[in-house]
């Protein structure tokens, strides 16, 4: 997969979108009309405009799979996923004067239900990888009429830091809030949220990244604009983590559940490196005695690691975790002290209610051969997927 950035001049669009041909009460057939501009009022030819919904099984089935096909949008700061991607149902591209007129079929929209994404590609953009600007919405009426000034960030992120151009005065930046994903190789398209490796929410230009955060992963770094129902994503840009592994990686670990089983997995999912969603705590805890009828019905009290000999601990990372989580040490496993420190909170992951990512710098000296991650209640920890500890250097 090509890791070059794209680059546009940076354009804005000025897109009209109406909605009408209404089926019945409950469906509509959407038509799409309008123009792209670029930042200087000039129109923008050869822009790809795209009308995209969540794919359904059916399409899915049908397709063979589908998310490879090119209908398909596995991600791209959207809310579509592997498992739920999103389908192009119209598209179009501008003509010398940057006008643009597109429909879906009659019937293949659900009135008020149904969410939607009108994309605007600069001509040289790649469908997955971008830049883009994106309008969400749900038709609730049989006309809309909205505009859209499109935006390319132009993302670069050397030497630690990312950084991006000022956003144009139409866009009013002080109403955009930016965020950054690093999304891991596997992924192999853009912004899967479930395999998110890091997010940071509400940064400016500028913002210096702790490489420990990135351990020794590797993919695509996007910048999110997010201005009300509009997305402005850059182009993907390649990184490549270099902090290398945490002193937990391999550790082993216990997972208690509400019921008070623990479990001891053979292979602990929580420091193997792996910072995919579906890989976290709560599925450890589900291998335990359980309802057949409620295949998933364990929930996680606490979760430990043993780091394997005494250590005393500079940085602790906990992805998908909610701000009630907390962190002890103990010396013999029995015994525990509550972690003091700056606690930072990065924001929620890339698939919101998952969790937040979190680091806790710890003051003083805290030391001790286990960590354990509790909370108040047993479903704050569910979705915690890696637990990541840094040793203090002397």
């Amino acid at each position: 997969m090509a890791r070059d950035r794209i680059r546009s001049s940076g354009l804005a669009f000025a897109l009209v979108v109406l909605t009408g041909c209404g089926i019945g009460s409950e469906t509509l057939a959407v038509y799409v009309t309008g123009a792209v501009a670029q930042a200087d009022g000039s129109p923008a030819p050869r822009t790809r405009v795209a009308l995209v919904r969540n794919a359904g099984l059916i399409e899915l089935f049908a397709a063979g799979g589908g998310p490879d096909d090119h209908r398909f949008l596995d991600g791209a700061g959207l809310p579509c996923t592997s498992g739920d991607p999103c389908t192009v149902i119209a598209e179009a591209k501008t003509d010398p004067e940057g006008r643009f007129k597109t429909q879906s079929a009659p019937g293949e929209i659900m009135r008020r239900t149904e969410l939607l994404h009108l994309l605007a590609f600069p001509p040289d953009a790649d469908q997955r990888r971008g830049p883009f600007t994106a309008r969400s919405f749900t038709p609730d009426r049989n006309q809309i009429k909205t505009n859209i000034v499109g935006w390319d960030p132009h993302l670069r992120y050397t030497d630690q830091v990312a950084t991006w151009d000022p956003a144009p005065a139409e866009l009013g930046e002080k109403q955009v809030r930016f965020r950054l994903y690093f999304d891991d190789a596997e992924s192999k398209t853009s912004l899967n949220p479930s395999s998110v490796s890091w997010s940071f929410n509400d940064v400016a230009p500028g913002v210096r990244i702790d490489l420990r955060l990135l351990e020794d992963g590797a993919g695509d770094l996007a910048l999110l604009g997010i201005s009300g129902s509009t997305t402005y994503r850059s182009a993907l840009v390649a990184y490549q983590g270099t902090a290398g592994a945490p002193v937990s990686r391999g550790a082993e670990c216990l997972v208690r559940g509400e019921d008070g089983n623990i479990e001891t997995p053979s292979s602990c999912s929580l420091t193997n490196g792996n910072f995919r969603r579906f890989d976290n705590v709560g599925r450890i805890a589900c291998r335990g005695p359980h309802d057949p009828g409620d295949p998933c019905s364990q929930q996680v009290t606490w979760a430990s690691i043993d780091l394997g000999r005494e250590l005393a601990a500079d940085l602790v990372a906990l992805r998908g975790c909610s701000e009630a989580c907390q962190v002890e040490f103990s010396t013999d496993g029995r015994d525990w002290s509550r972690a003091q420190g700056e606690w930072t909170d990065y924001g929620p992951a890339a698939d919101a209610g998952k969790g937040s990512y979190l680091t806790l710098a710890p003051s003083g000296l805290s030391t001790g051969r286990y960590v354990r991650v509790l909370a108040a209640k047993p479903g704050d920890l569910e979705n915690l997927k890696e637990v990541s500890v840094w040793e203090r250097k002397s």
